[in-house]
């Protein structure tokens, strides 16, 4: 059996967690009846404990009790975390002739324009009155915009501008953009022109933020005295300092195929090394006062917790500090600390904080691969029994990546659609190395402030194990078959393979025979869905119309194969960006670019000329004008960019499915959308709709 009682923060934190999710899936929770229930749940819950106190009959009434409480604690904790709830958010109050004071809230990412977000203080209307207001906002600026390139953390600014609601995402299955960014609390994007943003007022941050921010940017200098290659000193920011924003789109997706992208991005691993390493240096300080080990763990938290500030606060290295305050904490006071509900109270606490961080991936794969790491380790570890050292630590890093793996893939899987099939290769080399640059750079900051002389000689090894770091990765990345694209997991399969490995972590634990019965009906459940959605890709026949600015882009499936139309040369980039995860869904193995100039056949799909027929169905794609003949031939007509449209064409669209591009002419458009008038004539505007998909059955 499982000790309940030993780690009473999991079933409190699993009842939160439960609420949380209730609250954000539901609309019709009413915050009166919730704040009801929980005065009388608390209310019995008083009532079960006195009456616990003369009977032993009481105390599963007494669990079930508290479990409801901290259900309903969370969905009251998230409906009051509603972003735009406060009567004083800035997009209540807007209009065109508003302007609004805000901090800037980070240093602005250049890439096709400078991205950075703004914490909106007030607003200022037509007649000049200032009122408060509140709210985060995502602001794009020129990348030529001087000025704007320049801003940091802290600095205070007026501007002006059309402030505009994020979107949702334009193209089936695609990347939730707009759920991405609510659950960082902004629902709203701006661009700001050149013209329409002054600098007002610097250091508008805390105290703890004021120093923190100096001291990265200090650290930052410090890097850059003693490597000069751009990746490097990019990679070694984002491993030491969490600051990302100089790291290049090639790089982060190279680490991101190795499976060492967590290596990169500050997490409990880092922290653990930076504790250690100043525990080392603690413990050679010998003073027997026992004032000495009271200061000696301020001195320790204190260094967790400024190094958890300075690297940006990531829910993975908050986690981590929250931990390694309870556990040294725990040390110095009490005998006895269970582990996992050391790691269920870090997690109630910074959900308690923000609930929306439970549906951001940075916390899920933090705390998954953690729990998953001191779960499975341990019996991974024991499977090999190895008495030389250095192996013996080789088999214990490669335990640990199997290990870490175990319950994060599923969530990884269903995020990215892809698995690095070298991650333990990966665990071990660009682990092993990326630790040592680590060690390396804090060893170069402590030089610097005490003997900068030594940084001449550790300088130049520094560079040297940040390039090894970086070179360990991108061979990992060459191997054959290195990552294994385009998986797709549906919720539920999601939930039914979760459900085995709980199922096999309880019989680990309890070695509870009927355990085995209900991972066979689980595996069989997720096998029989699996089969399913595999089976419906495989007769699947349909056509998807991509929502992409300026460029007609088309997708046609038969089965497993795809046929892609596009009239406009585009990279590869941006066709991953509008299609992979469309096509990943639908399981394609074969993609055929299709020649709009030439004929095709393929199994149930034939284009002749500008009509592609569906079995029954015909398309008529109109590049450059339509022809009259061709309409009544088909139902559905795919209108491109720079189409000339004839006049007196209403009669000949009766019946049809008008399909409109996206495209650089939106008053051709809208020309179309409003001569089109016939009831029968259907008219689909992907500008305002987003994509077009269509199954043909």
């Amino acid at each position: 059996m499982i000790n309940w009682r030993i780690m009473p923060f999991v079933r409190i934190t699993i009842a939160f967690m439960s609420g949380i999710f209730l609250a954000e899936n539901s609309d019709v929770i009413e915050l009166n009846l919730m704040l009801a229930l929980v005065l009388l749940l608390c209310v019995l819950y008083v009532a079960l404990s006195i009456l616990r106190a003369s009977t032993n009959n009481s105390g599963y009434w007494l669990s079930y009790t508290l479990f409801i409480v901290f259900l309903i604690l969370g969905v009251l904790r998230t409906k009051t975390n509603k972003i735009d709830g406060d009567p004083a958010y800035f997009a209540k109050h807007w209009s065109k002739s508003c302007s609004f004071v805000g901090i800037i809230n980070e240093i602005p990412k250049v890439r096709s324009s400078a991205k950075t977000q703004i914490d909106i203080v007030e607003l200022i209307d037509s007649l000049g009155t200032h009122k408060k207001a509140c709210g985060r906002i995502l602001a794009y600026f020129s990348i030529n915009d001087s000025m704007a390139l320049n801003y940091k953390p802290g600095d205070k600014i007026q501007f002006q501008g059309k402030i505009r609601e994020v979107k949702e995402a334009g193209n089936p299955k695609s990347f939730d953009y707009k759920s991405f960014l609510k659950y960082r609390h902004i629902l709203y994007q701006v661009f700001i022109p050149e013209e329409n943003h002054s600098f007002l007022s610097v250091n508008q941050l805390s105290l703890v933020e004021n120093i923190a921010y100096g001291l990265r940017q200090r650290l930052l200098h410090v890097f850059s005295k003693y490597i000069k290659e751009e990746d490097r000193l990019a990679v070694v920011s984002a491993l030491i300092l969490g600051y990302t924003n100089t790291v290049s789109d090639d790089l982060y997706q190279a680490f991101s195929d190795s499976g060492a992208l967590h290596v990169l991005s500050v997490s409990g691993m880092h922290v653990g090394i930076v504790a250690s390493a100043f525990l080392f240096i603690l413990d050679r300080v010998k003073i027997k006062q026992k004032s000495w080990k009271v200061i000696k763990l301020i001195l320790l938290l204190g260094v967790i917790w400024l190094f958890s500030i300075v690297t940006g606060a990531a829910p993975a290295v908050m986690r981590s500090a929250v931990m390694f305050t309870m556990i040294w904490v725990g040390r110095y006071w009490f005998d006895y600390q269970n582990i996992y509900n050391i790691l269920a109270f870090s997690a109630l606490i910074m959900l308690a904080f923000d609930p929306y961080l439970l549906f951001n991936a940075s916390f899920q794969f933090s705390y998954t691969s953690l729990l998953s790491l001191m779960f499975f380790q341990p019996y991974i570890f024991k499977l090999i029994l190895i008495k030389n050292k250095p192996m013996r630590w080789i088999w214990e890093a490669t335990a640990a990546s199997i290990s870490a793996q175990i319950l994060v893939s599923p969530i990884a899987i269903y995020l990215f659609h892809k698995f690095p099939l070298y991650f333990i290769l990966s665990g071990v080399v660009c682990v092993m190395t990326g630790v040592v640059t680590l060690y390396l750079g804090l060893i170069v900051i402590i030089a610097e402030f005490i003997f900068y002389p030594l940084n001449i000689i550790l300088g130049k090894i520094f560079s040297l194990c940040s390039y090894a770091f970086i070179e360990s990765v991108k061979w990992v990345t060459t191997l054959p078959f290195a990552s294994l694209n385009g998986l797709w997991l549906s919720n539920i399969e999601l939930v039914l393979l979760y459900f085995i490995l709980i199922g096999l972590m309880h019989y680990l634990v309890t070695k509870y025979v009927p355990t085995i019965y209900f991972m066979s009906a689980t595996t069989l459940a997720f096998l029989f869905c699996f089969s399913q959605n595999v089976l419906s890709r495989q007769h699947y026949l349909g056509f998807t119309v991509y929502d992409s600015y300026n460029a007609t882009i088309i997708d046609f499936f038969d089965g497993n194969s795809a046929y892609q139309y596009s009239v406009d040369i585009l990279s590869d980039d941006v066709l991953k960006f509008v299609c992979n995860n469309n096509r990943y869904f639908h399981g394609v193995k074969k993609l055929v670019h299709v020649d709009p100039n030439a004929d095709f056949e393929g199994l149930r799909i034939k284009k002749d000329g500008p009509i592609i027929r569906l079995m029954d169905k015909s398309v008529y794609i109109v590049q450059c004008s339509i022809d009259t003949s061709m309409l009544k031939a088909c139902e559905y007509i795919i209108v491109s960019n720079d189409t000339k449209w004839p006049p007196k064409i209403q009669g000949m669209l009766e019946g049809k499915k008008v399909i409109l591009c996206k495209g650089k002419n939106m008053y051709l458009q809208r020309s179309i959308t409003k001569d089109c008038t016939l009831p029968n004539c259907n008219i689909y505007d992907i500008n305002n709709l987003g994509a077009f998909d269509l199954e043909i059955k």
